[in-house]
């Protein structure tokens, strides 16, 4: 497999993200949702977009909620090893918190 190749697992776990956005869709809120997996495919955070302006905090986009929880459930080295799925390509923001987050 090269870098550009997509296995089965992966597809699986890029629609399991798609879904979660249509979910916050259907909620009202934007179609944006991640999820992180470790090297064997356990989803670790999954996150749709639940908070938006006015009541919500604007900043916390699934992207960066859901690489930041992965840091409380894998450490460095797993985290090395993670994958993040998402519906969308991160904003600049969430691109910088995933790769603070490791």
């Amino acid at each position: 497999m090269t870098g550009t190749d997509a296995s089965p697992q992966d597809m699986t776990l890029l629609r399991e993200a798609i879904a979660l956005a249509e979910e916050a869709k259907e909620r009202g809120r934007h179609p944006f949702a991640s999820l992180v997996a470790d090297s064997s495919g356990r989803v670790v955070s999954r996150r749709g977009n639940n908070s938006m302006p006015p009541e919500g905090d604007p900043t916390q986009h699934a992207e960066l909620t859901a690489a930041a929880e992965a840091v409380s459930h894998l450490n460095e080295d797993e985290r090395a090893k993670a994958t993040l799925y998402t519906s969308a390509e991160p904003c600049v923001m969430c691109t910088g918190a995933i790769y603070w987050c490791g």
